[in-house]
């Protein structure tokens, strides 16, 4: 099975796992613009698309993604990690930190292709990243908020735009305003 398959399949998991929208993470081919190798492969990047609601046009926008990290296929897979995520999720020992001075933003990380340790780590790395995300919509709550309260979580169908519900925050704290549970007065 190749690297792109297992990936695909990694990410495919963790969307069925977290009940999240269809492609809404995603493997993305980065092409070159630039004299000979224009049209030319050159990376590929993990994204996150969190889809209008209500839902309007069902095509995913890879440019509009959110980029979880970019991911290089040399002579071994380069992982382009934000700092914060390196510094929460520890690197397996069989990885290899690749410092460059000149990337200030993201930590190269150097797996073999074999390495199981390579797919449980970009799995960390999304997963962390998915814990963390807020959606750049907030509202206070919707039409399921008893519903919500009686189960102690959020029932949105999208729980990527849900992460921009107030109420949904409160329930993951356990705090509870409705319903048969409520446990603030």
């Amino acid at each position: 099975m190749s690297f792109e398959t297992k990936v695909n399949a990694l990410l495919e998991d963790i969307i069925i796992e977290n009940e999240l929208p269809k492609m809404s993470i995603f493997l993305y081919s980065n092409k070159s613009n630039k004299g000979d190798k224009k049209g030319i492969e050159i990376s590929k990047s993990i994204k996150l698309f969190e889809p209008e609601y209500p839902p309007q046009d069902k095509s995913v926008q890879a440019k509009n993604g959110t980029l979880i990290m970019n991911i290089q296929q040399k002579s071994r897979i380069e992982l382009l990690i934000r700092n914060e995520q390196l510094n929460i999720i520890s690197l397996p020992e069989e990885a290899e930190l690749k410092e460059l001075k000149s990337d200030q933003n993201f930590k190269h990380i150097l797996f073999d292709e074999s390495m199981d340790s390579l797919y449980s780590y970009i799995r960390a790395n999304v997963i962390y990243y998915i814990e963390n995300y807020v959606s750049s919509s907030s509202f206070g709550c919707c039409s399921k908020f008893e519903k919500c309260s009686d189960e102690k979580k959020c029932l949105h169908e999208n729980k990527l735009y849900s992460t921009g519900c107030a109420y949904r925050r409160n329930l993951e704290h356990g705090k509870i305003f409705y319903g048969l549970k409520r446990n603030i007065h």
